[in-house]
């Protein structure tokens, strides 16, 4: 029920974790510090009004706190009820609540004052519900304020009867929900719910009318339909609301699911083929959100179709085929991979749910939260007799590669033989997706035909780099003749897909070549080729490689790291920027994301790859100006703390939080702590190869790119 005035940055600079205002007036900030190790950087910042009016007002404020209000008179309470600062309000309010009887008159009497100002008579009518609780209020005074002239009191007088449960109220609080005001109305319906007992016919009926009349109004209230439903959850029945699937309302209809949705209830299925679209939507949300999928009404769900839905609740039909995991869904999935209508990641969707048929998995798809699913008697083999058919009709179908190959690479896990002289031809035509052709491939190299030996050999010159390296692999994978030589070839000249599929053969058919090519990397291996000939050595089975992999690494804990400077996919560290890397908390790209560290925009501008890279690795090492704190400890005892941009034989100085720039004598100086940084070593945490493709994303962060972005984003706009 509230909106943002504005924002405005108050302070930056300072690894500020907590803030408070201090009864003084002053705002006071808990500085960690900064940095990811345990310090003693951390402080206490202090930012005071420059108005001295406010610091006095402040400072009367801190005293009436220190002295507390326990020998104040009656009326300098009443008095301190319309304070400007709320804590000394609640203060007296509290403080009358103590009085007994004739705190209690008090109260009384300035809630239904009319010369009294509205801040003080609300705590007076919040005094008089503290006084409720302990059953001493006067409930005649408290409903007499339900009719109060002032909207704010009526509202407040409405809230106050359904928190002491006063059955009294019901009928007044009735009567609010046709107020002229849609506050007193939302407030008035959620005391409704306080105050009757579950199954009252006649205000269930009133509370479905007010939200159809919220629905009608051309000031249309969400927090009053959500009002509604709060007080429905506790007074309404399954039955009632099963009962509107047949009102012409819309809005009773969509009430009545939102209700069941809460009560996770089967009797959501009498909505699911509602005429409203909106309805609908909302009811495929409730079965699958809730335990309501794990009943028979979840069987319902699976078998909807997905035309004209948003691609999230497309994604719910499919996930609950997915959980459901009968023979008759796993052929549902293939029907909606193959269905046009949906969004094309869902159907891609549907093709990796067959893919992890078997696996038992915590997580829901689509929810993201902890919902385990135990999954017993599902085996791939069993799949595979299932879907023969309706896998090799899908992928007969002309369609996006991409599904193509996502259902022949399920083809291959699940053991459905394809056509193997038409998958040869596929695998043949240069015209298809690169990525189809090594899916198909793939499901080839299973069938083991020697046969196909002579092919694989001719794909080792095809003009595709990914077909190229699938090739290669199996070509090593069969020893066939010759491979050694073309993998050594790929591994010299060729595309880089083709050269890692070379150097991963040769850690398993010749390790001491490989070796030999990693000791002479300076001079005959690409430097983009140093971490998968790293990594192919450390994953060798062979002794003497490993060994080799673990001296390069004992040397120097940053050379596995400096193997990341080069050779990586940029459109794939995005994804690593965007997810496992958490980058976005805290750094902007293309003016989305955090603003706690610098914008990385077109950071390619200022900083090298080897300068990046040191950067992820080793955050504190270069600091970007602006984003580092130091101590400064005066030999007087004092401290500054701030940014220090000059430090020479004659001045240090030392730029402050709110600006204010101090040069100091270094003779007066008796230390100065190292800036820190609040960002973690990357290095230590994201695989190397995820190392490799985030620095290859930051190092495409350059101002053409940028521009091209904004050029891009305003072609959308227009």
């Amino acid at each position: 029920g509230f909106h943002l005035k504005g924002a405005r940055e108050v302070i930056s600079g300072v690894a500020a974790a907590d803030v408070e205002l201090g009864y003084d007036g002053r705002l006071y900030f808990a500085d960690y510090g900064g940095g990811w190790s345990v310090n003693k950087n951390g402080s206490i910042q202090v930012l005071e009004p420059k108005d001295p009016a406010l610091l006095q007002a402040g400072a009367a404020v801190a005293q009436l706190f220190a002295k507390g209000l326990d020998q104040r008179n009656l009326e300098e309470l009443q008095d301190l009820l319309g304070h400007s600062d709320q804590r000394v309000r609640k203060l007296a309010q509290f403080e009358l609540v103590e009085r007994g009887p004739m705190g209690k008159a008090a109260l009384g009497g300035v809630a239904q004052s009319k010369d009294a100002s509205l801040v003080s008579r609300l705590h007076a009518l919040w005094g008089i519900g503290q006084l409720g609780r302990q059953g001493k209020a006067d409930s005649k005074a408290l409903l007499a304020l339900l009719k109060d002239g002032d909207d704010e009191v009526r509202a407040n007088a409405a809230r106050v009867a359904g928190d002491l449960r006063l059955k009294e109220a019901r009928g007044g609080l009735l009567a609010m929900l046709e107020d002229k005001s849609v506050r007193v109305r939302s407030l008035a319906a959620i005391a409704l719910g306080r105050v009757c007992q579950r199954g009252d016919k006649k205000v269930m009926e009133a509370l479905y009318q007010a939200a159809n009349a919220n629905a009608s109004a051309s000031d249309f209230d969400v927090v009053l339909r959500h009002s509604c439903l709060s007080a429905l959850d506790r007074v309404g029945t399954m039955d009632a609301a099963a009962s509107k699937a047949t009102s012409s309302s819309v809005e009773e209809r969509l009430m009545a699911v939102l209700f069941l949705r809460r009560h996770q209830s089967p009797k959501l299925v009498e909505f699911i083929s509602d005429a409203d679209p909106g309805v609908r939507i909302e009811v495929i949300r409730a079965i699958y959100d809730t335990k309501a999928l794990d009943t028979w009404v979840g069987d319902r769900l699976a078998s909807l179709g997905g035309k004209g839905l948003p691609e999230t609740v497309q994604r719910r039909i499919v996930a609950a085929n997915y959980r459901k995991g009968t023979s008759g869904n796993a052929k549902r999935l293939v029907a909606l991979a193959a269905d046009a209508n949906l969004h094309k990641s869902v159907r891609q969707a549907a093709l990796h749910g067959l893919r992890m048929w078997e696996a038992s998995i915590d997580t829901d798809p689509v929810l993201g939260h902890y919902r385990p699913q135990v999954v017993k008697g599902r085996t791939m083999k069993q799949l595979g007799v299932d879907l023969t058919g309706p896998l090799r009709r899908f992928i007969a179908r002309k369609q996006d590669s991409s599904l193509t190959a996502l259902a022949t690479k399920l083809a291959g896990d699940c053991g459905v033989a394809l056509d193997l002289a038409t998958s040869r031809k596929q695998v043949a035509d240069g015209t298809l997706d690169p990525e189809l052709r090594v899916a198909t491939l793939d499901s080839l190299a299973q069938a083991n035909q020697s046969s196909d030996d002579t092919l694989i050999l001719k794909l080792l010159e095809d003009k595709e780099p990914l077909v190229q390296a699938a090739a290669l692999r199996y070509g090593f994978a069969r020893d066939l003749d010759g491979v050694p030589e073309l993998g050594y070839l790929a591994i010299k000249s060729g595309p880089i897909p083709a050269a890692r599929s070379g150097l991963a053969g040769f850690s398993l058919r010749d390790p001491s070549a490989l070796n030999g090519l990693w000791l002479s990397r300076e001079k005959g291996l690409r430097k983009e080729l140093w971490l998968d000939a790293y990594l192919a050595l450390s994953e060798s089975k062979d002794t003497k490689a490993k060994a080799a992999a673990a001296s390069f690494a004992a040397q120097d804990p940053q050379n596995v790291f400096s193997l990341s400077e080069v050779g990586g996919d940029a459109f794939a560290g995005e994804q690593v920027f965007r997810n496992q890397g958490a980058c976005l908390q805290c750094h902007k790209v293309d003016s989305e994301g955090g603003v706690q560290g610098p914008d990385l925009s077109i950071v390619a501008e200022r900083l090298k790859p080897s300068e990046l890279l040191q950067s992820v690795v080793n955050p504190g090492a270069v600091i970007a100006e602006g984003y580092g704190l130091s101590s400064v400890i005066l030999k007087n005892g004092s401290a500054l703390v701030g940014r220090v941009p000059k430090q020479t034989d004659s001045v240090v100085q030392v730029i402050a939080l709110d600006g204010k720039v101090t040069d100091l004598k270094p003779s007066e100086v008796a230390s100065i702590t190292p800036p820190v940084s609040p960002m973690p070593p990357l290095g230590m945490t994201l695989p190397p190869r995820d190392l490799r493709d985030l620095i290859a994303f930051l190092a495409s962060q350059t101002p053409e790119n940028d521009a091209k972005r904004v050029k891009l984003d305003h072609g959308k706009e227009e």
